[in-house]
């Protein structure tokens, strides 16, 4: 085995064993992988997303060739280049900036902002009240209903009120 190759394996070896830990799995990172896949609109949120996804699986796919191949320790299966992505790797998930935990993140910060609340007028047994509601709640108790009935009500007493204000105009010139 090269020094090189034997620098790739222990990388990638220590990678590995993190990703057991993580997902408490014994697949490392085909597990970090896999669970890359689930996610359809990861590169939405993550640049470099695909990218990432493909190195992992290229690197397994190395690194499955290195183990199971007769002869591949003969030569040089990567370069430095492709250990320094894995140890910066292993460095990214530790600081929680790996792209699965900034997914999560990014996830849950868009949730948030969509699961915002405002605040609307509605119609209170004494008379108009403020009430919170969630933008995104989906209630089939009228809720809608409601919110078009205050609307139309509105609409209703805003149009009296300019026909009053331009009749009255009208009645003084």
């Amino acid at each position: 085995m090269t020094n090189l190759n034997n620098d790739f394996m222990e990388s990638y070896k220590h990678l590995d064993k993190i990703c057991k830990e993580i997902f408490n799995s014994e697949k490392g990172v085909t597990t970090y992988i896999d669970t890359m896949k689930e996610v359809n609109d990861g590169n939405r949120y993550v640049p470099l997303w695909n990218k990432t996804l493909y190195k992992l699986k290229h690197y397994r796919h190395i690194r499955n060739n290195y183990v199971h191949e007769v002869g591949t320790s003969q030569y040089d299966i990567c370069t430095r280049d492709d250990i320094e992505w894995l140890n910066n790797f292993y460095k990214e998930i530790m600081k929680t900036t790996d792209p699965l935990a900034r997914y999560r993140r990014e996830k849950s910060s868009y949730k948030a902002v969509e699961d915002v609340k405002y605040i609307r007028y509605t119609e209170g047994g004494e008379g108009e009240q403020l009430q919170y509601q969630n933008v995104n709640s989906k209630s089939d108790d009228g809720e809608g209903l409601r919110l078009v009935n205050i609307i139309l009500k509105f609409l209703i007493i805003m149009g009296i009120s300019l026909a009053v204000v331009l009749f009255i105009m009208l009645m003084i010139s």
